[in-house]
């Protein structure tokens, strides 16, 4: 009967309270690195919880439309809080930048919070489609800036890491929040018409693959994967200086956007009309909430770019 069921936290699922510092401490052996450690774990189960305040807004079927501005604010906060309660060594610097005194583990506790922001600001995408006043465009642009944002961020941090970074302790779905952060770069770099916003995207995700490459090849870091199976390529081609190959990949999606109705695909707007953003080229975003179908990949379809967007599992909730 539990076919089918995504995985999910729900604070009414299970009575475990977050450990306290004394439940991780063994008498007589109280040293800063275990004391460090203790507090990155328990940092990591707040905001475990938090994620499961979220994950109802992803998986609810009858959700309030009306709540849920006041729900995003209210989580918005609580992790803004959460960032600011951490002890020092678990925090980055100015400039995005790890604490060399910190412990194995945090910089996966950095990528969770980041891409905890990344599906917040998912979140707020979806629901300023289901916006009905006139700021429909503006919401819009918005919250796609600030999608954008996110997934930079990630971007951003990985970039920083140094080699002892990479042989911490890291969570294994840290591999689908860096394919995830690529492929919302990817889709607003074919996307927008704006040439910065463009060239931005294309030089953080030529960062990124340098990156993850480098870490793959010389490191053996496996959490960069999934990322190059499904990436590497289309960041290579859309990268390449060549106006005419960004043309031919953009006229694709939009064939692709076009003749997939039934997929969620359309170029229908959620009121029906058709959708004009100056942020489109005639492809829409798939349904940026759905879970990662982590089974699927570039061998499925002839062409690769046609089952790029399947890490975001096109279902038909689109705008």
């Amino acid at each position: 009967m539990a076919h089918g069921t995504p995985p999910n936290i729900n604070s009414n699922q299970y009575d475990v309270p977050v450990p306290e510092l004394s439940m991780l401490l063994t008498s007589g052996k109280e040293s800063g690195e275990r004391k460090r450690a203790a507090e990155c774990f328990i940092s990591l189960c707040m905001l475990s919880e938090l994620l499961g305040e979220i994950l109802t807004l992803v998986y609810c079927l009858k959700i309030d439309h009306r709540e849920i501005s006041r729900r995003l604010r209210d989580l918005e906060t609580a992790l803004d809080k959460w960032e600011n309660c951490l002890p020092s060594y678990l925090k980055v610097s100015d400039h995005g930048s790890v604490d060399s005194t910190s412990v194995s583990g945090s910089c996966s506790l950095r990528t969770g919070y980041l891409s905890i922001k990344m599906l917040l600001c998912r979140v707020a995408l979806r629901e300023a489609t289901h916006l009905t006043d006139i700021d429909v465009p503006e919401a819009i642009h918005y919250r796609l800036a600030k999608l954008r944002q996110a997934a930079g961020d990630i971007v951003i941090f990985i970039c920083s890491l140094k080699e002892h970074h990479l042989k911490e302790f890291w969570l294994p779905y840290t591999a689908y929040h860096l394919a995830s952060a690529a492929i919302i770069l990817l889709r607003c770099a074919v996307d927008t018409k704006d040439p910065v916003i463009s060239e931005s995207c294309k030089t953080k995700l030529r960062l990124f693959r340098d990156q993850l490459r480098k870490a793959k090849d010389k490191n053996e870091w496996d959490l960069a994967d999934i990322f190059l199976a499904r990436c590497e390529e289309p960041i290579i081609r859309i990268t390449i200086n060549a106006p005419s190959l960004h043309q031919d990949i953009t006229r694709e999606l939009n064939d692709l956007s076009t003749t997939n109705v039934d997929n969620g695909l359309s170029t229908i707007n959620t009121r029906g009309e058709q959708n004009e953003s100056p942020w489109l080229e005639g492809s829409n975003i798939p349904d940026i909430l759905s879970i990662p179908n982590s089974d699927a990949g570039f061998g499925q379809l002839e062409y690769p770019w046609a089952n790029l967007w399947d890490m975001l599992d096109v279902n038909n909730n689109t705008f």
